[in-house]
Order: structure tokens, then C-alpha cells, then sequence
């Protein structure tokens, strides 16, 4: 099987900015503050994440950072911010497990 390409948005350089680029961020700002901080999500290096990741750039849709799946192309689906966020907390070995590995 092979995975459909996803076209990526490309900027100019670190320091290019849009108005597009600034809908988005300001879109990821709301995403963790309303979806993942007000549902409990508080390790702050996942919080990170939602802010900086673009999620836009992975799918073709008019809402991408709405609270809701979203299809990713072959009829499978990225899960909506939270669910993903919450799995990925509760995965998260405890601290003092420096070592461990989770799959």
C-alpha cells in the first residue's frame, strides 16, 4: 500500500510571515486553550507542541484546527487535537523513568 503525498505549505524562509500564518497561530492559540487546557491537558512540552506544530500544512480542510477528526486521505483519519493530546499525556512515562521506551 502506498501513502497518498500530502502537499506541504512552503515558506521563504524563518522569518517570512503572512496574514494566513498569523489566522493560524492565532487558531492553534484557541485550539489549546479552549480543547486542551480547559479538558485537563497540562504538560507543558505537549502544550508546546499543539502551539508550534501546524497542523493545516498535514490536511486539506477549511477547519483544521476544529474539535473534530479530520480525514488524512485512503479513508483513514487524524483524531481530533484532544484525543490525540490525551493519548500522548497518558503515555508519557512518569518522571525518575529516564530510560523507559513507550511504543
Amino acid at each position: 500500500m502506498r501513502w497518498p503525498r500530502i502537499p506541504r505549505r512552503r515558506r521563504a524562509g524563518p522569518e517570512a510571515s503572512s496574514p494566513e500564518d498569523d489566522r493560524y497561530a492565532r487558531q492553534r492559540a484557541s485550539m489549546v486553550a479552549t480543547q486542551l487546557e480547559a479538558r485537563g491537558i497540562t504538560d507543558e512540552r505537549l502544550l508546546e507542541a499543539f502551539r508550534t506544530v501546524p497542523r493545516h500544512a498535514f490536511v486539506d480542510e477549511e477547519d483544521p484546527y476544529g474539535d473534530h477528526a479530520l480525514p488524512v486521505g485512503s479513508g483513514q483519519t487524524i483524531s481530533q487535537p484532544y484525543v490525540v493530546a490525551r493519548m500522548t499525556q497518558a503515555a508519557r512515562p512518569p518522571e525518575g523513568w529516564a530510560d523507559a521506551n513507550v511504543l
